[in-house]
């Protein structure tokens, strides 16, 4: 593998990683604050955490459809715009791709919860 995927791909995990960790501490704290003590609890929580996440990045999926597949969009890049055409599709592809990398960050972060939310009930059954 090239080294400049390596490092976009370690990137990517500590993203993940990073953002599960916010996650865990923001429901940790939401069932302390509530209550909720037990491990299905918390289980709980994180299953709702990670398909909050999910339907954010389904929400910005739908954004992007809208925004690239709509006519108007694409006539005012190329009569608002100064750059030639070479330059306003390499802007257009970038925000593209830099929109499903988002997308792609939401949905492995809502899988690694919803993951743990299982691992959590079975590990811990009716606990």
């Amino acid at each position: 593998m090239n080294k400049s995927y390596l490092s976009l791909f370690g990137r990517f995990l500590a993203k993940v990683v990073l953002i599960v960790l916010v996650v865990f501490v923001a429901v940790s704290l939401v069932c302390w604050f509530f209550g909720w003590r037990t491990s299905q609890d918390y289980g709980n929580g994180l299953f709702l955490a990670g398909l909050l996440v999910m339907v954010i990045g389904g929400i910005s999926f739908l954004g992007i459809m809208n925004r690239f597949g709509d006519p108007k969009y694409s006539y005012f890049q190329s009569v608002a715009s100064r750059r030639d055409f070479a330059n306003r599709t390499r802007f257009m592809w970038g925000e593209f791709l830099e929109s499903y990398s988002f997308i792609l960050l939401t949905a492995s972060v809502g899988m690694v919860l919803l993951v743990i939310s299982f691992l959590i009930a079975i590990v811990f059954p009716g606990a």
